[in-house]
This record gives C-alpha cells, sequence and structure tokens, in this order.
C-alpha cells in the first residue's frame, strides 16, 4: 500500500527535473511514479550515446529514456507500450522537453507483436520491461521471456547498435541475466 509520510500529494502528476530533462510523475496512481531512479544514470548515459542513431524504447512506460535519446539529438526515436495511458503520458514529456513530434513515433502495441511486425532496424534499443519473475516460481520461465526478448531485440539492430537490457525482476540475479544474453546472441 501506499501512504503520505509527509507533507501532501497532488491529485494531478508533477514535473521532476533529472539531468536537464523535464520528466512527468504520478505520485497517486503511477507505477512506482513511473521513472524509476535506479535509471537515472543510463537515461543519462543513453542520452550521451543517441546522437545520430534511430532508438527503439521498449516498455516506455512515461518515456524517460525516449525523452533523453531525444535530447541527446537521436535522429529518431521510436516509443512502444501497451497502455495507451502510458503513451501519452510519454507524448507530453516530449512537449514538455520541446521536441517535436516529427523527430519519434509513439506506438500503443505489444512489444513482441511490435518487433516481429516493425519495419526497419534501429541502432540502439532499450528494453526494460516490468517483473517477468513476480516469485521464485516463476524465474525458469521468466528467463526463458527474457532469452526471447533479447533474441528479438538483437535480430532488429544493426551491426554496431547498441542494445540496453534491464530487469526490475528481484528473482532475477545478475549473473542469470547476463547468461540470458549471452544465450539470445548466439
Amino acid at each position: 500500500r501506499a501512504e503520505v509520510i509527509h507533507g501532501s500529494v497532488p491529485d494531478e502528476p508533477v514535473i521532476v527535473c533529472e539531468h536537464g530533462m523535464r520528466l512527468r510523475v504520478d505520485l497517486r496512481r503511477g507505477q512506482k511514479t513511473g521513472l524509476f531512479l535506479d535509471h537515472r544514470e543510463s537515461r543519462r548515459r543513453l542520452r550521451q550515446l543517441a546522437q545520430g542513431r534511430r532508438v527503439l524504447n521498449l516498455y516506455s512506460y512515461t518515456g524517460g529514456f525516449s525523452v533523453a535519446a531525444a535530447l541527446g539529438g537521436a535522429e529518431r526515436v521510436d516509443t512502444v507500450d501497451v497502455a495507451a495511458p502510458a503513451i501519452e503520458f510519454a507524448r507530453q514529456a516530449f512537449e514538455d522537453n520541446g521536441v517535436g513530434e516529427t523527430a519519434h513515433g509513439l506506438h500503443v502495441a505489444d512489444v513482441p507483436q511490435f518487433l516481429q511486425e516493425a519495419e526497419g532496424d534501429w541502432d540502439l534499443i532499450v528494453a526494460d520491461p516490468p517483473s517477468f519473475a513476480p516469485n521464485e516460481r516463476s524465474k525458469a520461465k521468466a528467463l526463458r521471456s527474457y532469452r526471447a526478448l533479447h533474441r528479438a531485440c538483437l535480430r532488429r539492430l544493426q551491426p554496431g547498435a547498441l542494445y540496453l537490457a534491464a530487469s526490475c525482476s528481484s528473482h532475477i540475479d545478475a549473473h542469470s541475466f547476463e547468461k540470458s544474453l549471452l544465450d539470445a546472441a548466439e
């Protein structure tokens, strides 16, 4: 459960500043606000690497990685999430940061289906899905799902491209996650 410890929580989303970006968070209804603090440096690094690249942000939620890529000079940013409200949040984040709509595509879509049906390839893909392993019993299935996701993403990258993969599944340790990447790469 969520409860207020000090002060009051506004009903509407608030804008926070992170490395010069303006990002929205919904403190009342957001999925852990949608702006995960452990990715602050990842978003900063992505911004540094995005110049001139075609970037795909999967499971985008509020679009933090997408905005970072756009502000970093990405040639194009495609933002994908299955939830229409998340894509609207991302659209607002682009607007809040002065990013024109011609520089990005917003897609309400299931990620595996999008990867299968989308045309073209990307120079940088971000895949930070929701937890695939909500409990210890689901670990084997989650690792199969990660391998499938990694395989699908790696197939859509140009030679020399970059892939930022993340896991928020507490039941998947770093070694197992890295092995899922290596297995997919083979």
